[in-house]
C-alpha cells in the first residue's frame, strides 16, 4: 500500500511537472493594420520609417512580427502583419492600442505606394510616401539639420484638449551644442513632425554634460487617432500613437 501511495504521488508530480513545461498553443494569422502613418519629412539618405497601428478586441492577440518588402523598381512598400492568437484563451471585450515603427532604411527619391496583407492574402493599398532628394552635405553634418538628442517624450492633455503640450528631453554633450527651435510640421494624413534642431557654436567647445528639456503646444490637434513623429540626433526618431485613452 505503502509503495503505491509513492507511485502515484510520483505520478501526479511527473504529470503537474510536464503540464506546467508545455508551452501554451497559439496560432498564427495575418491582421491589417488599421492604419499606416507616413511622415513626410525623409529623404533619400535618412532611414525611413512607416509606423502601423490599429487595436486589439481582447489580451488573447499580440504581434507577433511585421515583415516588409520593398520594391525598388515599382517604388513599393508590402507590409505583413503577424499575430499570435492563444488557443482556448477565454478573452475578453477591450481595446488595446497598438503601434509599431518599421525601419525601411535610405531609400532612393520618388513617391512609394505602400499595400498591407489582409487576412485573405490580399495586399490594400494604405497610403504612401514621399522621398526627397537629399541637399548637398555641409561640413559639418550629413543633414540640412543637426537635430538633438532626444532621450525623453511626454504628453499631456490640457483643459483645452485641441491643445496638449509635448515636452522633449535629453542630453547635450558639448558646450558649443544648445537647442534651437521645435520645427512643427502637420500633415493630413494625421502625422504631426517635431524637428528639434540645435544651434551649433564654434568657439571654446568643451566636452560636457547638459540636461535640457523643451516644450511646445500643438495646436489644433486632430481629434481622432495621430502619429507624434520625432526625428533625432542618432538617425532614427521616437514615434509616439496618440489615441483616445491619452484623451482621457
Amino acid at each position: 500500500m505503502k509503495n503505491s501511495f509513492i507511485l502515484s504521488v510520483l505520478s501526479f508530480a511527473i504529470f503537474c511537472t510536464a503540464s506546467q513545461a508545455e508551452p501554451a498553443r497559439t496560432r498564427v494569422t495575418v491582421l491589417k493594420p488599421e492604419v499606416v502613418y507616413s511622415p513626410r519629412g525623409f529623404d533619400s539618405n535618412d532611414n525611413a520609417q512607416v509606423v502601423v497601428s490599429g487595436s486589439f478586441t481582447g489580451y488573447c492577440m499580440k504581434t507577433r512580427s511585421i515583415e516588409k518588402k520593398v520594391d525598388l523598381n515599382n517604388r513599393r512598400i508590402y507590409l505583413t502583419h503577424s499575430v499570435t492568437i492563444a488557443d482556448g484563451c477565454t478573452d475578453l471585450a477591450m481595446y488595446i492600442p497598438y503601434s509599431n515603427a518599421v525601419d525601411l532604411g535610405p531609400l532612393p527619391a520618388g513617391q512609394y505606394e505602400i499595400g498591407a496583407q489582409d487576412e485573405s492574402g490580399n495586399f490594400i493599398r494604405m497610403g504612401s510616401i514621399p522621398i526627397a532628394k537629399a541637399a548637398v552635405l555641409n561640413t559639418h553634418s550629413t543633414d540640412e539639420r543637426v537635430y538633438a538628442p532626444v532621450t525623453s517624450v511626454s504628453f499631456s492633455m490640457t483643459p483645452a484638449m485641441s491643445e496638449p503640450v509635448i515636452t522633449l528631453g535629453g542630453i547635450l554633450t558639448n558646450s558649443c551644442l544648445s537647442p534651437a527651435n521645435l520645427e512643427i510640421r502637420q500633415t493630413a494624413n494625421n502625422v504631426i513632425e517635431i524637428l528639434p534642431t540645435l544651434a551649433v557654436a564654434r568657439d571654446n567647445c568643451k566636452a560636457i554634460a547638459v540636461r535640457y528639456q523643451k516644450s511646445v503646444t500643438l495646436k489644433g490637434f486632430p481629434a481622432t487617432d495621430t502619429l507624434i513623429h520625432i526625428r533625432a540626433m542618432n538617425g532614427q526618431a521616437i514615434n509616439r500613437v496618440i489615441t483616445r485613452l491619452d484623451r482621457l
